[in-house]
């Protein structure tokens, strides 16, 4: 089907919004053979469409991350996602514990509240915001960031164990708990 006043299938022109996504648009636009105005035309038009969408009334579970814009740069965002529907439902530009309290509680009394369960990595700010704000909530660690810090405690504790007792052949050549960690 065809939108009117497009050239373009409604299943085109979402899967050029959806490249869109994770590419630079010059590069969509040459892979697909399209003026750069075309795909900046469909992008716009799909992330409008977006922009209307109520993405928070109906989310139980959340996650919350950040992400660094620029490695090593400390530049970070946040990124809130619908733990169900695996969407995104908005990137904050701060992970400090008085934006996040501020800008959850412009959300409401009602959305803080419906929120079920809540999961993030161990920064501190995201698990006090948690706690003061989404009272209904279970809240967890995601499993990535417990497995890592758990790995990190065994790594710390062998080379302990290795280095009081050097002659010890059972601790010789061991650098991890052998795929314990990959089963999960």
């Amino acid at each position: 089907m065809v939108r009117k006043g497009s050239h373009f299938t409604k299943r085109y022109e979402t899967f050029i919004f959806e490249s869109c996504k994770g590419s630079d648009m010059n590069r969509i636009a040459e892979q697909e053979n399209l003026l750069l105005d075309s795909v900046w035309g469909i992008y716009h038009l799909y992330a409008k469409k977006l922009s209307t969408i109520d993405f928070f009334s109906k989310v139980k579970r959340m996650g919350m991350d950040e992400i660094a814009l620029k490695k090593g740069k400390g530049d970070y965002v946040v990124i809130l996602v619908d733990l169900d529907t695996h969407q995104v439902i908005d990137v904050l530009p701060s992970r400090l514990k008085d934006f996040l309290i501020e800008y959850f509680t412009n959300k409401g009394k009602a959305f803080c509240e419906q929120i079920e369960v809540f999961c993030s990595d161990m920064w501190t700010a995201y698990l006090e915001t948690a706690k003061e704000l989404f009272i209904n909530a279970t809240i967890v660690v995601d499993r990535f960031h417990y497995f890592s810090y758990l790995q990190d405690v065994i790594d710390k504790t062998r080379k302990k164990l290795r280095k009081s007792n050097p002659k010890q052949d059972l601790l010789k050549k061991t650098n991890r708990v052998a795929g314990a960690m990959d089963s999960f």
